[in-house]
């Protein structure tokens, strides 16, 4: 595969908005590293605290460094990666972290050594590791591995092989694909991605003996922790009409059953309120299948919010077994990475 000219190796785009606390931790980590060809994009989302003093001062200290104040509508981490990534075209890897994160001192190194050696590839997926309080936590989850034999199979089970920031692009692939962030969608932003690589037919592999580079903070806040709010509904149905669409666009009905179990998941994880029903009614895939649609509208009707749970329940036995087998592989791979 050839890449189109560019200035410097890898770019880091880093979206932030009020991460005073937590973001010289992943600006010192980046900092750090062993490898030196990098540039960093911190696009700040019009925070309301320190957060453009704290970028302004790494960058008097490190010229790799860049502040870049969001000026545009809409806002958020999606629109905010999509401009950072317009300032990284002149590199020739790039990365999508966040603020309140940190990578290890060979990231780069590792990475760019990775991508160098595998030339085929557009994309290459390296392991992270998730921690509440403590990295040796045995029941946190690993993403960047190759956990079931087929990865659709997985995030339709609503399990993550990969995440936003496990991943590693050739510049030039992502332009080649119209690889951006949908700034529509603003909660679970790293299935959205996740399903577009697998979707897209860019050639994608997982680095088979890379160490865990990147450390993934579980909060009580942020996008993640309020997934469930009202507001984020229309995020969620929309995220469920284009899987549903690219999905039967590649595979018709192949995957169908994983399709309603999807659906399924999604709704029993988020909630419902009544503003959205009709959005909920209204996609494609909820009309053609009957038992979906009888539920919704009985919801419609009866406003009984224990009916979702009946969305669910065929497809629960699966989802269970599913999940003891993903939780075994994550807890014997972190043994390995940690």
């Amino acid at each position: 595969m050839q890449d189109c000219k560019y200035d410097y190796m890898i770019a880091a785009i880093i979206p932030c908005w009020n991460e005073e606390k937590l973001l010289p931790k992943m600006l010192d980590s980046l900092i750090a590293q062993s490898y030196q060809d990098w540039q960093a994009f911190c696009v700040d989302d019009c925070s309301t605290d320190s957060t453009a003093q704290i970028i302004r001062s790494y960058a008097q200290r490190d010229s790799r460094i860049h502040y870049i104040l969001r000026t545009t509508e809409p806002r958020g981490g999606q629109a905010c990666r999509n401009i950072g990534l317009q300032h990284a075209r002149s590199a020739k890897y790039v990365c999508l972290f966040d603020a309140d994160d940190t990578i290890a001192p060979y990231c780069f190194e590792q990475r760019v050594t990775y991508m160098e050696q595998h030339p085929e590839i557009d994309c290459g997926v390296f392991p992270m590791l998730a921690y509440r309080n403590d990295l040796r936590e045995p029941e946190s989850p690993v993403y960047g591995i190759k956990s079931f034999g087929d990865d659709l199979e997985a995030m339709l089970y609503m399990f993550l092989p990969m995440a936003i920031s496990t991943n590693t692009y050739r510049t030039s692939a992502m332009e080649k694909y119209g690889l951006d962030c949908d700034a529509e969608v603003i909660a679970m932003q790293d299935s959205d991605l996740s399903f577009r690589v697998i979707l897209s037919g860019m050639n994608y592999a997982y680095a088979p003996d890379a160490k865990a580079d990147y450390f993934y903070r579980v909060t009580t806040d942020g996008v993640a922790a309020s997934i469930t709010a009202k507001s984020k509904w229309r995020s969620h149905i929309r995220l469920m009409r284009k899987v549903a669409e690219a999905v039967e666009a590649k595979y018709g009905n192949r995957y169908d059953r994983l399709l309603a179990t999807y659906y399924a998941l999604v709704i029993r994880k988020i909630g419902i309120n009544r503003e959205a029903l009709p959005s909920l009614m209204q996609l494609p895939w909820m009309q053609r299948h009957a038992r979906f649609s009888r539920l919704t509208k009985l919801y419609e009707v009866t406003g009984i919010r224990k009916l979702w749970g009946l969305f669910f329940y065929p497809y629960r036995a699966d989802v269970i077994k599913q999940k003891v087998i993903w939780k075994q592989q994550m807890a014997a791979k972190r043994k390995q990475l940690v």
